[in-house]
């Protein structure tokens, strides 16, 4: 095991015990739990985790299910959110068929997942104290602490694995993904408005919605890291 291998491997370790720290913490607050909210943004939440595009240049992918965990974390109480973002993170890390379970991995990306959207659900609950925390304004916030508590961990195990610069790793992460959460905030923001006048299950059509962002992300990302034409013609025909 190289020296690479056991600081990221330590990190994770650090990430597991603040994720359970934190859920412990959210279960003991009184919050009053949504049993059929719950279940269906875990639903919806762990469909769209299996949507996932390669970033270009990078060790990493991102899934397209960060409006439902917002909109779970402002509407729903902070155990039902690390519950959801624990299950969240189990679907998005299970391996393709024939490929290999990575335990470490899959820590990483659950306890990742648990601590972002847990403390985003903490402090947009914490209402009495931050007035600010209220209508978009508190989901932009909330999409801003889910933006770096899922940005700054995954460039930080990036950056210890491969050796590189984490400044560097976190601005190609930042630079690729933050349309993404800008897009999620003002997708959870349209959840919230049609949920209070049409009801929940109209806003699953925001599945429909994540899932052509997530077709024009991969379509993209897999145009870029194609070569130019002419690089194709040359590597097949032995060119320089």
């Amino acid at each position: 095991m190289t020296n690479h291998t056991r600081h990221a491997n330590t990190l994770a370790g650090l990430m597991t015990i603040a994720a359970v720290g934190t859920t412990l913490y959210a279960a003991a607050a009184r919050q009053a739990w949504q049993p059929l909210e719950g279940l269906t943004l875990l639903a919806l939440a762990a469909a769209t985790s299996r949507m996932k595009v390669k970033l270009p240049g990078l060790n990493g992918t991102m899934s397209v299910n960060l409006p439902f965990l917002l909109y779970a974390a402002v509407h729903l109480s902070a155990i039902e959110t690390a519950l959801i973002a624990a299950a969240c993170g189990l679907v998005q890390s299970w391996p393709k068929s024939g490929a290999e379970w990575k335990p470490v991995q899959a820590s990483f990306n659950v306890s990742m997942m648990v601590l972002a959207m847990t403390l985003t659900s903490l402090l947009f609950h914490a209402k009495a104290t931050l007035p600010m925390m209220t209508g978009p304004l508190g989901l932009a916030i909330a999409g801003l602490s889910v933006f770096l508590g899922q940005t700054v961990p995954v460039s930080a195990v990036i950056a210890l694995t491969e050796g590189a610069v984490l400044r560097r790793v976190w601005i190609g992460i930042a630079h690729l993904s933050f349309p993404y959460y800008v897009a999620s905030v003002g997708m959870a923001t349209l959840m919230e408005q049609i949920h209070r006048n049409l009801g929940l299950l109209l806003a699953m059509t925001a599945v429909a919605v994540m899932y052509g962002i997530y077709r024009s992300y991969r379509t993209y990302f897999q145009t870029a890291a194609e070569p130019a034409p002419a690089l194709r013609y040359k590597a097949a025909h032995g060119g320089v």
